[in-house]
């Protein structure tokens, strides 16, 4: 079933593409069919030098061969130079798909994913279709003509030796299976062997400053280095597989080929079949092997792309809960109203009939022991988590409900433990939001207090944070994550343990800032900062999966 589904899918992709893609196939086929009357052209000018004893008729042979060679040669560069950009705007489109799947996830999924497994999918996978549907449209279906015509060909020179050629071709191929089996088994170890390299580099690469730090450098290097060699090994394996295929496959072609001399020698002598015949009947045989080559060699790549269709399309065909392209946009002051949620891991409760109302300019904290469910509220808050129970609403000032899920574009948020990529300070504000200007990167760059760090450097918003931003202080990092959820001016402010690394000063000078513009987003916060919890205007506690209001003495205690 899953197996059908994924050659559905990559046929899906086909179909928008059908007209070129066969245009492309037939020209291939049809320059590759060239041969067949030049094969004719080839037994009666051989006969003809044999009968006249000159040279003259191969000779014309032979130069009309080069010219049509030359053209052909021309021919199939134009067309290469035309299909390989329509083949790789297929892997494109397949990637952004898986993408955009991957933004759509369930959140616990995204949350629990690992970008370097993904990371070696994404490329790794859709490279091997690619390379697949390269072979497959310039090599493997322009053959299939010039096979039919090899083998009509070959019967009107002499049925009786193309019938041999038939029957030993199929003899000799299941003996060969053997050897296909394995080369399919080595083929599929070896791709999985190269994409757990892939990801251990990834990891060795990503926590190389921690095990410095640490001082397990050579543990690290250790596993690495066993990582490399097991991929060392299983590509030995695979190459010598695949030499072993192909001198099994060409030891088919010797036996196949000496077999079919004998027997046309046989008949040469006999008087039933003419030298000419003969020796057109073994270069057609010769060119229908070399047809063969490509489809053969193809072999390795289809069941590799097989194996990653059947991968990527597992990644793009999960649970979705959000949609991309349909957000609304939450009106101003909206309030947002969380109703009677509940909330499940399995069968483990962590909300239970949780409502809470959330007011433009007012600082709602949340204070709970650690895994008791904070984070999941405030995802739920945020849109991104879909309650099992309950409702997560926008209520416009005249009545309007919209599905916090809807509105995510008008949410800022500021993980536990905010991520950024090597690129500028802009960028990593901005995070492809091109459509924000100037002053909203410049208020957001205020609020968040980050102006003195970008001023110590030359490049100011043009200097890069590298590194994933490790070699900024805790606070730095912070104020960075702060700017970037406020840069879109967020109708609901979502903090999960902001103050981490943030002095007292730093703290109420974003606070004031932040509440001080004209339209002052709600802010949601979940802490254990006595700091944050006395600038709440009001204080959750959450326990046993319910939020209950809280005082000083309460929250103090908790926290």
């Amino acid at each position: 079933m899953v197996a059908a589904a994924h050659w559905r899918w990559y046929g899906s992709y086909l179909q928008r593409r059908w007209r070129a893609l066969a245009l492309f196939a037939l020209a291939g086929a049809a320059l590759a069919a060239i041969n067949l009357p030049l094969l004719v052209l080839l037994h009666r000018s051989l006969d003809a030098a044999l009968s006249s004893k000159s040279l003259v008729p191969l000779g014309y042979a032979a130069a009309l061969f080069l010219v049509l060679r030359a053209a052909t040669a021309g021919v199939t560069i134009l067309i290469s130079r035309r299909s390989a950009p329509i083949l790789r705007q297929l892997g494109a489109d397949m990637r952004i798909e898986i993408v955009e799947a991957l933004h759509t996830r369930l959140w616990q999924d995204v949350a629990s994913m690992e970008d370097a497994s993904i990371q070696a999918k994404l490329i790794h996978d859709t490279e091997r279709v690619e390379q697949m549907s390269q072979r497959l449209f310039n090599s493997v279906l322009p053959q299939l003509v010039p096979l039919a015509g090899y083998a009509i060909l070959a019967i009107v020179l002499s049925w009786q030796l193309a019938l041999l050629a038939a029957v030993l071709a199929l003899a000799l191929q299941l003996a060969a299976n053997g050897a296909h089996r394995m080369l399919s088994r080595e083929t599929i170890r070896f791709q999985h062997m190269f994409d757990r390299f892939h990801v251990e580099i990834v990891r060795v690469l990503h926590m190389m400053p921690t095990s410095i730090l640490l001082g397990h450098e050579r543990a690290s290097i250790r596993q690495f280095s066993s990582e490399a060699r097991q991929l060392a090994d299983s590509g030995a394996r695979l190459s010598w597989t695949m030499v072993a295929a192909a001198q099994l496959q060409g030891m088919t072609h010797a036996v196949l080929i000496c077999a079919l001399l004998l027997a046309g020698g046989a008949m040469v002598l006999g008087g039933t079949m003419t030298p000419g015949a003969l020796f057109t009947l073994l270069v057609t045989l010769r060119l229908a092997s070399a047809a063969l080559g490509p489809i053969i060699a193809a072999l390795p790549l289809t069941i590799a792309g097989d194996n990653a269709l059947s991968h990527l399309y597992l990644m793009r065909d999960r649970g979705r809960t959000l949609d991309a392209e349909t957000e609304d946009t939450a009106p101003d002051l909206a309030r947002l109203e969380l109703r009677d949620i509940g909330f499940a891991y399995g069968s483990r409760s962590i909300l239970n009939g949780v409502s809470l109302n959330l007011v433009p300019g007012q600082v709602t904290a949340i204070v709970a022991p650690n895994g008791i469910g904070k984070t999941t509220l405030l995802n739920i808050a945020a849109g991104v988590l879909h309650p099992d129970q309950g409702t997560a609403n926008w209520i416009t000032t005249d009545g309007q409900r919209i599905d916090a899920r809807h509105c995510r574009q008008q949410i800022g948020a500021v993980p536990q433990h905010p991520r950024f990529f090597h690129a500028s300070f802009r960028d990593n504000i901005l995070c492809h939001r091109a459509n924000l200007g100037e002053a909203a990167l410049a208020q957001a760059i205020a609020q968040a207090a980050l102006v003195p760090v970008i001023d110590r450097h030359p490049e100011r918003l043009e200097a890069l944070v590298v590194d994933g931003g490790e070699l900024l202080s805790g606070g730095e990092r912070q104020r960075l994550a702060i700017a970037r959820a406020l840069v879109n001016q967020p109708a609901l402010l979502v903090l999960d343990e902001p103050t981490n690394h943030l002095d007292h000063g730093a703290l109420d000078r974003i606070l004031d800032a932040i509440l001080s513009v004209n339209r002052p987003p709600a802010v949601l916060v979940a802490t254990h900062d006595e700091r944050m919890l006395r600038r709440a205007d009001i204080v959750y506690r959450l326990d046993t999966e319910r939020l209950q209001i809280c005082d000083a003495a309460d929250w103090m205690a908790v926290a």
